[in-house]
Protein backbone atom coordinates (compact mmCIF):
# COMPACT_ATOMS: atom_id res chain seq x y z
CA UNK A 1 0.00 0.00 0.00
CA UNK A 2 1.43 3.52 -0.74
CA UNK A 3 0.77 6.84 1.21
CA UNK A 4 -1.92 9.37 -0.33
CA UNK A 5 -3.32 12.63 -0.04
CA UNK A 6 -6.78 12.31 0.17
CA UNK A 7 -8.95 14.91 -1.28
CA UNK A 8 -12.50 14.32 0.12
CA UNK A 9 -14.21 10.76 -0.78
CA UNK A 10 -13.47 11.36 -4.90
CA UNK A 11 -9.37 11.92 -4.81
CA UNK A 12 -6.44 9.94 -3.69
CA UNK A 13 -3.13 11.65 -4.72
CA UNK A 14 -0.06 8.94 -4.55
CA UNK A 15 2.25 10.60 -2.56
CA UNK A 16 5.37 8.51 -4.04
CA UNK A 17 3.72 9.44 -7.78
CA UNK A 18 3.99 13.17 -6.81
CA UNK A 19 7.91 12.85 -6.31
CA UNK A 20 8.27 10.97 -9.61
CA UNK A 21 6.42 13.69 -11.62
CA UNK A 22 8.44 16.16 -9.73
CA UNK A 23 11.94 14.10 -10.88
CA UNK A 24 10.28 13.63 -14.21
CA UNK A 25 9.77 17.71 -14.65
CA UNK A 26 13.31 18.46 -13.48
CA UNK A 27 14.73 16.01 -15.50
CA UNK A 28 13.54 17.40 -18.54
CA UNK A 29 13.49 21.16 -18.07
CA UNK A 30 17.28 20.46 -16.95
CA UNK A 31 18.03 18.73 -20.22
CA UNK A 32 16.60 21.98 -22.40
CA UNK A 33 18.42 24.61 -20.62
CA UNK A 34 21.63 22.58 -20.08
CA UNK A 35 21.15 21.53 -23.99
CA UNK A 36 20.61 25.27 -25.14
CA UNK A 37 24.25 25.67 -22.92
CA UNK A 38 25.76 23.02 -24.70
CA UNK A 39 25.04 25.31 -27.67
CA UNK A 40 22.15 23.50 -29.17
CA UNK A 41 19.71 25.97 -31.22
CA UNK A 42 16.95 23.22 -32.03
CA UNK A 43 17.95 19.77 -29.34
CA UNK A 44 15.92 16.61 -29.57
CA UNK A 45 14.23 17.30 -26.37
CA UNK A 46 11.97 19.88 -27.52
CA UNK A 47 9.33 17.08 -27.87
CA UNK A 48 9.32 14.71 -24.74
CA UNK A 49 5.87 12.91 -25.57
CA UNK A 50 7.97 10.21 -27.61
CA UNK A 51 10.74 9.90 -24.36
CA UNK A 52 7.71 10.00 -21.97
CA UNK A 53 5.86 6.78 -23.70
CA UNK A 54 9.04 4.79 -24.10
CA UNK A 55 9.90 5.30 -20.65
CA UNK A 56 6.67 4.05 -19.09
CA UNK A 57 6.20 0.96 -21.71
CA UNK A 58 9.77 -0.19 -21.16
CA UNK A 59 9.85 0.34 -17.42
CA UNK A 60 6.60 -1.45 -17.38
CA UNK A 61 7.63 -4.48 -19.88
CA UNK A 62 11.13 -5.22 -18.04
CA UNK A 63 9.43 -4.55 -14.54
CA UNK A 64 6.88 -7.84 -15.93
CA UNK A 65 9.62 -10.08 -16.92
CA UNK A 66 11.67 -9.70 -13.86
CA UNK A 67 9.08 -10.08 -11.55
CA UNK A 68 7.77 -12.62 -14.29
CA UNK A 69 6.45 -15.37 -11.37
CA UNK A 70 3.60 -12.99 -10.02
CA UNK A 71 3.42 -10.99 -13.71
CA UNK A 72 2.98 -13.50 -16.30
CA UNK A 73 -0.48 -14.10 -14.99
CA UNK A 74 -1.39 -11.04 -17.13
CA UNK A 75 -0.34 -12.90 -20.14
CA UNK A 76 -2.12 -15.83 -18.76
CA UNK A 77 -5.12 -13.68 -18.47
CA UNK A 78 -5.42 -12.74 -21.98
CA UNK A 79 -4.35 -15.88 -23.61
CA UNK A 80 -7.64 -17.33 -21.61
CA UNK A 81 -9.99 -14.84 -22.06
CA UNK A 82 -9.10 -13.45 -25.15
CA UNK A 83 -9.90 -9.98 -23.81
CA UNK A 84 -7.06 -7.46 -25.14
CA UNK A 85 -8.94 -4.68 -23.78
CA UNK A 86 -8.58 -6.16 -19.78
CA UNK A 87 -5.39 -6.95 -20.57
CA UNK A 88 -3.92 -2.98 -21.90
CA UNK A 89 -5.89 -1.24 -19.03
CA UNK A 90 -3.78 -3.46 -16.41
CA UNK A 91 -1.09 -2.93 -18.85
CA UNK A 92 -1.03 0.44 -18.53
CA UNK A 93 -3.11 1.48 -15.62
CA UNK A 94 -1.38 0.25 -12.69
CA UNK A 95 -1.84 1.61 -9.21
CA UNK A 96 0.89 0.10 -7.48
CA UNK A 97 3.71 1.50 -9.65
CA UNK A 98 4.80 -1.75 -10.94
CA UNK A 99 7.82 0.47 -13.40
CA UNK A 100 10.92 -1.00 -13.69
CA UNK A 101 13.96 1.95 -13.14
CA UNK A 102 16.25 -0.21 -15.20
CA UNK A 103 13.67 -0.82 -18.36
CA UNK A 104 13.44 3.45 -17.64
CA UNK A 105 16.59 4.16 -18.43
CA UNK A 106 16.50 1.67 -21.46
CA UNK A 107 13.56 2.92 -22.50
CA UNK A 108 14.89 6.71 -22.69
CA UNK A 109 17.94 5.43 -24.35
CA UNK A 110 16.38 3.61 -27.68
CA UNK A 111 14.37 7.39 -28.22
CA UNK A 112 17.65 9.08 -27.89
CA UNK A 113 19.81 7.00 -30.15
CA UNK A 114 16.99 6.97 -32.50
CA UNK A 115 16.89 10.46 -32.72
CA UNK A 116 20.58 11.39 -32.94
CA UNK A 117 21.01 8.12 -35.64
CA UNK A 118 21.97 10.50 -38.47
CA UNK A 119 23.76 12.75 -36.07
CA UNK A 120 26.19 10.76 -34.10
CA UNK A 121 28.89 13.04 -33.59
CA UNK A 122 26.68 15.29 -31.39
CA UNK A 123 26.08 12.36 -28.92
CA UNK A 124 29.02 13.39 -26.64
CA UNK A 125 27.71 16.98 -26.48
CA UNK A 126 24.29 15.93 -25.21
CA UNK A 127 25.86 13.31 -22.82
CA UNK A 128 27.53 16.11 -21.25
CA UNK A 129 23.56 17.50 -20.87
CA UNK A 130 22.16 14.66 -19.82
CA UNK A 131 23.80 12.82 -17.65
CA UNK A 132 23.81 15.95 -14.90
CA UNK A 133 20.27 16.01 -15.53
CA UNK A 134 19.51 12.81 -14.87
CA UNK A 135 21.31 12.93 -11.38
CA UNK A 136 19.63 15.71 -9.91
CA UNK A 137 16.43 14.17 -11.39
CA UNK A 138 16.96 10.91 -10.18
CA UNK A 139 18.10 12.02 -6.48
CA UNK A 140 14.52 13.76 -6.49
CA UNK A 141 12.98 10.35 -7.11
CA UNK A 142 15.28 8.08 -4.33
CA UNK A 143 14.16 11.15 -1.42
CA UNK A 144 10.58 10.63 -2.90
CA UNK A 145 11.35 6.67 -2.35
CA UNK A 146 12.49 7.52 1.45
CA UNK A 147 9.59 10.09 2.56
CA UNK A 148 6.91 8.00 1.07
CA UNK A 149 7.74 4.51 2.27
CA UNK A 150 8.84 3.27 -0.41
CA UNK A 151 11.91 2.00 0.83
CA UNK A 152 14.32 -0.89 -0.28
CA UNK A 153 16.71 -2.58 1.41
CA UNK A 154 18.06 -5.75 3.00
CA UNK A 155 17.20 -5.82 7.12
CA UNK A 156 19.75 -3.78 8.72
CA UNK A 157 19.91 -3.06 12.44
CA UNK A 158 21.68 -0.06 12.87
CA UNK A 159 21.62 3.83 13.58
CA UNK A 160 21.53 4.56 9.88
CA UNK A 161 18.25 1.97 9.31
CA UNK A 162 14.97 3.10 8.76
CA UNK A 163 11.62 1.88 10.07
CA UNK A 164 8.56 2.69 8.94
CA UNK A 165 5.65 1.46 11.51
CA UNK A 166 2.57 2.95 9.44
CA UNK A 167 0.52 1.11 7.62
CA UNK A 168 1.24 2.77 4.27
CA UNK A 169 4.25 1.14 4.79
CA UNK A 170 4.68 -1.39 1.91
CA UNK A 171 8.11 -2.80 3.63
CA UNK A 172 7.92 -6.61 4.93
CA UNK A 173 7.21 -6.97 8.42
CA UNK A 174 8.05 -3.28 9.24
CA UNK A 175 12.32 -4.50 9.54
CA UNK A 176 14.71 -1.67 10.04
CA UNK A 177 16.20 -1.48 6.64
CA UNK A 178 19.12 -0.52 5.31
CA UNK A 179 18.36 3.03 3.89
CA UNK A 180 19.46 2.64 -0.27
CA UNK A 181 17.33 5.47 -1.25
CA UNK A 182 19.40 7.61 1.05
CA UNK A 183 22.50 6.50 -0.43
CA UNK A 184 21.82 6.71 -4.10
CA UNK A 185 20.33 10.38 -3.32
CA UNK A 186 23.66 11.25 -2.08
CA UNK A 187 25.93 9.94 -4.25
CA UNK A 188 23.85 11.21 -7.13
CA UNK A 189 24.10 14.78 -6.34
CA UNK A 190 27.94 13.99 -5.50
CA UNK A 191 28.65 12.51 -8.88
CA UNK A 192 26.43 15.66 -10.08
CA UNK A 193 28.86 18.26 -7.99
CA UNK A 194 31.95 16.39 -8.86
CA UNK A 195 31.96 16.00 -12.83
CA UNK A 196 30.43 19.75 -12.54
CA UNK A 197 34.28 20.49 -10.84
CA UNK A 198 35.73 18.94 -12.69
CA UNK A 199 34.45 20.43 -16.16
CA UNK A 200 35.23 24.24 -14.17
CA UNK A 201 38.12 23.63 -13.02
CA UNK A 202 39.91 21.74 -15.90
CA UNK A 203 39.58 21.89 -19.92
CA UNK A 204 38.03 18.80 -21.15
CA UNK A 205 36.89 17.51 -24.35
CA UNK A 206 33.28 17.36 -25.16
CA UNK A 207 31.66 14.41 -23.77
CA UNK A 208 34.22 13.90 -21.16
CA UNK A 209 31.85 14.70 -18.07
CA UNK A 210 29.10 13.19 -19.36
CA UNK A 211 31.10 9.46 -19.91
CA UNK A 212 32.36 9.84 -16.82
CA UNK A 213 29.57 11.02 -15.02
CA UNK A 214 27.67 7.81 -16.29
CA UNK A 215 30.54 5.37 -15.88
CA UNK A 216 30.06 6.56 -11.64
CA UNK A 217 26.85 6.18 -11.76
CA UNK A 218 26.89 2.52 -13.41
CA UNK A 219 29.73 1.65 -10.64
CA UNK A 220 27.18 3.28 -7.58
CA UNK A 221 24.32 1.47 -8.98
CA UNK A 222 26.10 -1.88 -9.79
CA UNK A 223 27.54 -2.22 -5.95
CA UNK A 224 24.48 -0.75 -3.91
CA UNK A 225 22.33 -2.83 -5.67
CA UNK A 226 23.84 -6.05 -3.68
CA UNK A 227 21.82 -4.21 -0.65
CA UNK A 228 18.85 -4.49 -2.03
CA UNK A 229 17.46 -7.50 -0.74
CA UNK A 230 14.81 -8.28 -3.47
CA UNK A 231 15.07 -10.79 -5.85
CA UNK A 232 13.71 -10.56 -9.44
CA UNK A 233 14.10 -13.55 -12.22
CA UNK A 234 17.47 -12.34 -13.02
CA UNK A 235 19.16 -12.57 -9.57
CA UNK A 236 17.29 -15.93 -8.75
CA UNK A 237 19.56 -17.72 -11.88
CA UNK A 238 22.66 -15.63 -12.24
CA UNK A 239 23.14 -13.82 -9.26
CA UNK A 240 22.86 -10.15 -10.37
CA UNK A 241 19.38 -8.36 -10.62
CA UNK A 242 18.05 -6.36 -13.96
CA UNK A 243 19.48 -3.19 -12.90
CA UNK A 244 22.72 -4.79 -12.03
CA UNK A 245 23.17 -6.12 -15.26
CA UNK A 246 21.68 -2.83 -16.93
CA UNK A 247 24.69 -1.47 -14.59
CA UNK A 248 27.04 -2.63 -15.81
CA UNK A 249 26.06 -2.17 -19.96
CA UNK A 250 26.56 1.38 -18.55
CA UNK A 251 29.74 0.65 -17.00
CA UNK A 252 30.96 -0.96 -20.46
CA UNK A 253 29.83 1.88 -22.94
CA UNK A 254 30.61 4.72 -20.54
CA UNK A 255 34.52 2.84 -20.38
CA UNK A 256 34.94 2.42 -24.11
CA UNK A 257 34.08 6.33 -24.96
CA UNK A 258 35.92 7.66 -22.34
CA UNK A 259 39.30 5.50 -23.48
CA UNK A 260 38.38 6.95 -26.81
CA UNK A 261 38.06 10.57 -25.73
CA UNK A 262 41.47 10.10 -23.96
CA UNK A 263 43.39 8.07 -26.85
CA UNK A 264 42.29 11.09 -29.16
Amino acid sequence: MYPTINLGSWLSIYTFGLFMILAWAVFFILLHYISIRRGFSKHIFTSIIDFTLSIFFFGRIFYIFSDWRTERFLFVDLFESGNIFAFLKDFFITDNYSLSFAGGIIGFLLVFFYKTWNAPKERPRYWDAIVPSFLIAASIGYIGALLWGQVYGIVFNSFISVTYDNFDSIVPFQNPTFPLPVMYAFFAILTAFFIYRVEHKMTVPEGFVGYMGMGIFGVMLFLWEFMNGASDLFSSRVFLNLTQIIALGIISYAFIWLMRIIKS
